[in-house]
């Protein structure tokens, strides 16, 4: 949630959003289960898994708080304490508040040596006007004393070049979030042709303004117009005429959120090793409904079922909480 701490009326209501979408459950009820398995030696694993897959965020907050009500405990710090690894990172990211854990992610990939652009990628090129907004907020109330421009400020000071402008672009929260326009579609098309594939060298400002201004219906429907007039995606274009973590990010601009999560996770699980950030990301900041979504666009691209690729690439609890969630 966006306030430190929740207010009544908003505790009121994941209350009753909670007790009308899990018939014959209570926050309190799963509260006491989780209580259960991971008080004294041992944890009840499958019940935790049960419970945590499958409440949604708002679901989760009431379970949390409705803990903290009843045992005086943080339950994050309870399965911290409890638990290790990718699995208790995705658990403890479940029962965080959405965006703090978003802005928590942020802070980890700018704190310390080095800068994880792929995460700031994963935050920053899927989220709305509003939550960018309310992700500032909560970025500084986090780790700024209140100051709403911390977040801005840090990832302007930790990164450099047109992926910097393009982050500066999209941390203004004010693309255009009206339905596509048909009537100037074809003509972005053309445009983006014109100022990338159609020239000597590439106009990175007109880039970086259309995937950052333009709607994302809008994007998807230049996107079409460019693949009939050009034979190929818009996706295609930037890679070629673009590079480093600022292709990257336009690439992730490009498409819809669905299909970049697939493609992330089919990186995250491809080729040797298993890339358990990206993973943990998504288990966590999707819903239910959300991951559904994202399997069907994985058999789409991929032709493989996703849920038998984390089987194969994953082991014991983390694997079986993974399974659930994406069940």
């Amino acid at each position: 949630d966006l306030h430190y701490p929740l207010r009544r009326q908003r505790q009121m209501c994941i209350r009753d959003r909670y007790q009308r979408r899990v018939r014959g459950m209570s926050a309190q009820e799963d509260a006491e289960v989780l209580h259960k398995a991971i008080a004294g030696l041992g944890t009840d694993d499958e019940k935790v898994i049960k419970i945590l897959a499958n409440r949604s965020p708002d679901q989760l907050q009431a379970i949390a708080m409705c803990y903290k009500n009843k045992y005086k405990k943080n339950l994050a710090a309870d399965i911290k304490g409890d638990t290790s690894g990718d699995y208790r990172k995705v658990l403890c990211g479940l029962v965080m508040p959405p965006l703090e854990y978003k802005a928590m992610v942020i802070h980890d990939a700018l704190s310390g040596a080095g800068t994880d652009e792929e995460a700031l990628i994963d935050v920053l090129s899927q989220a709305s006007n509003q939550e960018i907004r309310l992700l500032k907020e909560v970025y500084g109330n986090m780790y700024g004393g209140g100051n709403r421009n911390k977040l801005e400020f840090d990832i302007k000071g930790d990164t450099s070049h047109n992926f910097k402008k393009t982050l500066a672009e999209v941390l203004e929260a004010n693309r255009d979030e009206s339905p596509a326009d048909e009537s100037r579609a074809k003509k972005d098309a053309e445009e983006f042709y014109k100022k990338g594939e159609g020239k000597w060298g590439t106009d990175d400002s007109h880039f970086i303004k259309m995937l950052t201004k333009m709607s994302k219906p809008h994007i998807e429907l230049v996107n079409h117009y460019y693949k009939v007039l050009y034979k190929k995606e818009l996706c295609s274009a930037v890679h070629k005429e673009t590079s480093g973590h600022y292709r990257k990010l336009l690439k992730a601009l490009s498409v819809p959120w669905d299909i970049y999560f697939a493609t992330r996770i089919h990186k995250a699980i491809s080729g040797l090793g298993t890339k358990e950030k990206i993973l943990n990301f998504i288990a966590v900041v999707t819903t239910v409904e959300d991951k559904q979504r994202i399997k069907q666009r994985y058999k789409e691209i991929y032709e493989r079922d996703l849920t038998h690729d984390i089987k194969k690439d994953t082991s014991g609890d983390y694997r079986n909480l993974l399974l659930e969630l994406f069940k």
